[in-house]
């Protein structure tokens, strides 16, 4: 019994294959069947060419990205460059000591009036000084062109902390210049003057000018170090 219901089975499953190639046949040599071949390989050239476009894209984007990218890590470590010149520069101002270079070169200078007038100070600090005022320079026009893509402001607070120091040291020699030529300078602005100028600090129990330049160096150094990693590859529209 089991038998004939097996070869019952055989049979019923042959006949629903030859019935099923019989329609497929039929469907083949049907008219529509190449309408139906064709449409689906529009279809197919369409996926294909869907598939192009999305690559292409996404190639240039990441083209782009990567030109943006290079851009931006190239003046992120030029305008660390300048702030870490404009810190060294503003360190060789702080220097107490003067080398004899510093000040004989001085036009009509008299070999034998004092060893250090303040005409001497007033010139070692302006050679000084054109070493700050190049990097400062340096530091502007870099700006600008962080103006342009776009990420000047993040570095704006620092930058205008670093030139008020910068001020507050010019104004400090500017104290210290006029008390060394003999002009009336009350003691507490000289000695204010004197901590702000000289490395160290003569008067006070801590270099507060010199933290507050580190701490300002530390800022900018934070901003700019971002834009010194490589920028994340773009992804495919599926995954975004």
């Amino acid at each position: 019994m089991s038998a004939t219901l097996v070869k019952r089975s055989q049979r019923s499953a042959h006949d629903r294959g030859v019935s099923a190639a019989r329609r497929l046949r039929r469907a083949m040599d049907s008219p529509s069947w190449p309408a139906i071949v064709e449409a689906i390989a529009a279809v197919c050239t369409f996926l294909v060419a869907l598939a192009g476009v999305e690559i292409a894209r996404v190639g240039l984007q990441t083209w782009r990205d990567e030109m943006h990218g290079r851009a931006r890590y190239d003046l992120a470590r030029k305008i660390l460059r300048c702030i870490y010149t404009i810190r060294d520069a503003i360190g060789w101002v702080r220097v107490e000591g003067m080398l004899p270079e510093e000040f004989t070169d001085r036009p009509n200078r008299d070999a034998e009036g004092p060893p250090l007038s303040w005409q001497d100070l007033a010139w070692a600090y302006d050679k000084r000084w054109r070493r700050l005022s190049e990097a400062l320079r340096e530091l502007d026009a870099n700006l600008l062109e962080a103006e342009t893509l776009d990420f000047d402001g993040e570095l704006r607070a620092g930058v205008l902390a670093l030139r008020d120091l910068v001020n507050e040291l010019r104004r400090a020699l500017s104290t210290y210049l006029r008390a060394r030529r003999g002009e009336d300078v009350a003691e507490d602005k000289l000695r204010s003057a004197q901590d702000t100028i000289f490395e160290g600090a003569l008067y006070a129990d801590e270099d507060v000018f010199a933290k507050r330049l580190d701490d300002t160096v530390s800022i900018l150094e934070a901003v700019l170090k971002q834009h010194l990693r490589r920028p994340a590859a773009p992804r495919f529209w599926w995954e975004q």
